[in-house]
Parts: structure tokens; sequence; C-alpha cells
């Protein structure tokens, strides 16, 4: 019974379930509602049942509420200024990231970065924002009444274009195909990559973050590089990594710097 509930309500691949089963059928053996692991330098808590994950996660979600760390798809892909994946809290950050972003800057504390937010997006402030959406809705409904076979388009295209237009005064977009939303697609898929559980082997053993990216960066190892045709190359992961984060940084600063001509002009 259990087998086939998994499989029919969450879709679960035979290798998932079978990882699933295995932890099941701990938690029975063991019959403890909580348990903490510690495994390669990690600590782990594992909530076994639905009370005990309610009352710590829900009632009491303003002492344990916060986010795991996430070292590629934060802070190398995203220079830690990504606030879906920042801490909770008012701490705020400083950061030497010569040997992480290639960067020294304040990163801000998740409260700031919501704060900043909800000033734009309050119900007051989203009455602003009646006309672009009107716009859109009339896009999207002729769209869908010449062609209903390709409504993940013509929706993709819509909110795209809303959000395009209220953060950057984008016009409305004729097609899902235009560079710049290609190129923060593209941003949204690395993160999305970078971010799953057991992409990169840094996210369980930290320290790997300091391996450098290339093997020119040791000292001992800089005096051959002149016999190899070029520098040769060490942690994959990290430069390339730092070298997205330079191209979506100057993207968006692209976005940024047009919005900026256009009010002081």
């Amino acid at each position: 019974m259990f087998e086939k509930d998994c499989k029919r309500n969450f879709r679960m691949s035979n290798s998932k379930f079978r990882r699933l089963l295995r932890h099941h059928k701990l938690t029975r053996e063991i019959s403890e509602n909580i348990m903490y692991l510690y495994a390669l330098g990690q600590p782990m808590i594992v909530i076994n049942s639905l009370k005990a994950a309610s009352e710590l996660l829900d009632q009491r979600a303003n002492i344990y509420s916060d986010r795991p760390r996430q070292i590629v798809a934060h802070e190398i892909l995203c220079g830690g200024l990504v606030s879906v994946f920042m801490a909770y809290g008012d701490l705020l950050v400083f950061t030497l990231s010569s040997e992480v972003s290639g960067l020294n800057f304040l990163i801000p504390s998740w409260r700031r970065m919501r704060r900043a937010q909800h000033e734009a997006l309050t119900k007051v402030a989203v009455l602003d924002y009646h006309s672009t959406f009107s716009k859109e809705a009339t896009v999207l409904a002729s769209s869908i009444l010449n062609n209903p076979t390709a409504l993940n388009q013509y929706f993709k295209r819509s909110s795209t274009s809303a959000i395009m237009s209220i953060l950057y005064d984008y016009p409305t977009l004729e097609d899902e195909h235009d560079q710049t939303v290609t190129e923060i697609n593209v941003f949204l898929d690395r993160m999305s990559a970078s971010a799953a559980p057991g992409a990169h082997l840094v996210e369980l053993l930290p320290w790997m973050i300091y391996i450098p990216e290339r093997y020119a960066h040791m000292p001992y190892i800089a005096y051959f590089k002149c016999l190899l045709k070029e520098n040769p190359r060490f942690a994959r992961w990290k430069r390339e990594g730092l070298e997205h984060f330079r191209q979506h940084t100057a993207m968006f600063n692209r976005c940024l710097n047009t919005v900026c001509d256009d009010i002081v002009s």
C-alpha cells in the first residue's frame, strides 16, 4: 500500500522509492520523531513525523526558519545577491570575494532585501502596474484566440514580458525569443541546476571552496606552466561558476544602465 501511494501520488522512480523505503523502515525501527546525523563534516537533522515537522517548522518558524547554504548556486554563481538563497535574519555579511567571486562587496541581509522588494510590490504599488497587466492580458487573449495549441509559450511570454516591463521598463515582447530574455532563462536554468541536491560535492565538503580553479594559482606549480600550452585547470565547477557570474552580472547591469539612462534623459 505504501509503495502504491508513493508511486501514484509523487510519481517516484524505482530508485527514489527504494531510498524512501529504506528511510521509512529505519524510522520504524528507531521510533524517534527527530534524528541527528553527522556525516562528512555536515550536521543533518531528519524529522520523521508530521507532528514534529508542524511544531518546529510551522508553529516555531520564527526560531528554526532558515535556508541551507548553497555554495555554488548562491555564493559563486549569484555572488550572494539572490534573496531566495539568503539565510533568514538581519545579518549584514562582508565577503572577501577575491577567492570566491572576484569582487569585494557587502552582501545585504535577507530582511533588508525583502524590505526593498516589498516597497515595490505592496497593494498600493501594484496599482501602478495596471496598464502593463491590461496590455499583456490583451495580447495573451489575442494569441490564444489565433492559435490555442501553444498555451505554454503564450503564458511564458506574457509573464516574462510583464516582469521585464515592471523591472526594466522593457517594451512588450512579441515572442519569448528576445535576446535578453533568453540570457535570463539561461541564468535561471544554471541556478536551478546548481541548486539541485547532489549537483556538486562542495556542498557536502565546504572546504573545497578554497581549491583554486587553476593550478597556476599555486606557487609551486606555476613554475611549470611554461611547459604547458595553457594554464592547467583544476576546479572546473568553480572556474565555470565565476565566469558565468561575470557574464550574468554584465547582462543585468546592462538592463539596469538602460533604465538609468532613460531616467537621466
